[in-house]
């Protein structure tokens, strides 16, 4: 096929609408976060994808950053023993841009 996969990345408020337009055409779907705007369009969303048989996913990159992996690895070899609980904040210092 001459398109495999696409990137909804449209207003939040069409991100339902475009991501079902994909997924019935058969088109796997990687949607920008938010994936919808309520728990019902998500589950339309799956729903839809499960009946295509197509891929779907919101578009979530920190899973896949090395340092993610890195982290899950040491966690799941239980090194310093069974994690109970995990909180974590993501976040970066910039420099002040008065014309930004």
């Amino acid at each position: 096929p001459l398109l495999n996969i696409v990137y909804v990345a449209t207003p939040h408020s069409f991100h339902h609408s475009h991501t079902l337009l994909c997924l019935r055409a058969g088109k796997a779907v990687l949607c920008e976060k938010p994936f919808a705007l309520n728990k019902q369009q998500v589950e339309e969303m799956i729903a839809v994808a499960r009946q295509n048989n197509v891929f779907l996913m919101e578009a979530m990159w920190t899973p896949f950053l090395p340092h993610i992996k890195f982290v899950k690895d040491i966690i799941d070899s239980e090194r310093y023993g069974k994690v109970k609980s995990l909180s974590a904040d993501f976040g970066f210092q910039t420099p002040f841009d008065a014309e930004g």
